[in-house]
């Protein structure tokens, strides 16, 4: 995908109904973090992109999650005490949500730096 435009998507904002596709992201760079509350490496790495966010967001950078959680409740909490505020998207699908599917996530974490 170097050098390529970001495949066309188009999902709702978790706990909102706010769209997200390519055009919303536009003009920044955004780290697409494919994730679960369920893996550890993804929590492990939590902290760097919790500082990377803080440390460059005034300057143009952004983080969109996707979550492979099946549940809510968990993912809820999850983001609730980590008080992680950047977009997220789940459909509560796993392995088969939506936009894992569509960029042929195989195993999380998983990141595209767009």
């Amino acid at each position: 995908m170097i050098g390529s435009p970001l495949p066309a998507f188009e999902v709702t904002r978790y706990g909102t109904d706010e769209k997200i596709d390519p055009a919303s992201l536009r003009g920044r760079v955004v780290l697409v973090d494919f994730w679960a509350t369920w893996c550890r490496p993804c929590v492990a790495k939590l902290p760097d992109i919790e500082r990377t966010y803080r440390t460059y967001r005034e300057r143009g950078f952004d983080v969109f999650g996707v979550s492979l959680d099946h549940q809510t409740e968990p993912l809820d909490r999850f983001l609730e005490a980590r008080q992680i505020v950047w977009p997220q998207y789940a459909d509560g699908k796993g392995w088969k949500n939506e936009l894992a599917v569509h960029f042929e996530v195989s195993r999380v974490p998983f990141n595209l730096l767009v």
